[in-house]
């Protein structure tokens, strides 16, 4: 009888164990994966909010903005206070980007172990969003006297939507390849 109640509670503790185990476990991974999530979100919602600071800034010199439109002081003084918020917009996200997109790249590469295609189509997406906001505040800069937009960018516009979509396909590539340990069948491991 002893002997019974002496392997009774090692069985109990070692199952007890395979199953705090397990949990730690799942909780570990569900962390990683909430992580992960987080990163590509963020990453994504900068570069977003890039582009279009971009883009608002080759509208801002559009003649729907052109001073010469307006006779009412007010109206004018309205849309220069427009034109400038859209410069400041666009100067912050712009420094926020520079700053950042490093960090996402060893986030990314950090979170995704051994998935190069992760942090080389990360550098290809951040040097085609690179060149479509140079090329828009090139062209702002040189159309500055309210040019309406003549699609000079499309083409590099169109790269970074070809390098989300390849980065995108990166990301959900391998995902789920390391299954969250569970209750199987047979039973506690």
């Amino acid at each position: 009888m002893l002997l019974g109640g002496i392997f009774g509670t090692l069985i109990t503790t070692t199952v007890q164990q395979a199953i705090s185990t397990r949990e730690r476990i799942r909780a570990d991974h569900k962390a990683l994966v909430q992580a992960r999530l987080a990163t590509v979100h963020e990453a994504f919602s900068l570069l977003g909010r890039m582009i279009g600071t971009a883009e608002d800034l080759m509208v801002s010199t559009g003649p729907e903005y052109s001073l010469d439109r307006f006779t009412d002081p007010q109206e004018r003084k309205e849309t220069v206070d427009q034109v400038h918020a859209i410069h400041r917009d666009y100067n912050t996200v712009d420094r926020r980007w520079r700053s950042a997109r490093y960090s996402y790249a060893l986030l990314l590469a950090y979170y995704h172990p051994g998935r190069l295609a992760v942090s080389e189509r990360w550098a290809a997406l951040t040097d085609a969003a690179g060149e479509y906001v140079s090329c828009a505040r090139s062209w702002a800069v040189a159309n500055a006297k309210h040019g309406a937009y003549d699609g000079s960018c499309d083409d590099r516009r169109r790269a970074v939507d070809a390098s989300i979509l390849q980065f995108s396909e990166a990301i959900v590539e391998g995902d789920g390849s390391a299954p969250v340990p569970g209750p199987t069948a047979a039973g506690p491991d």
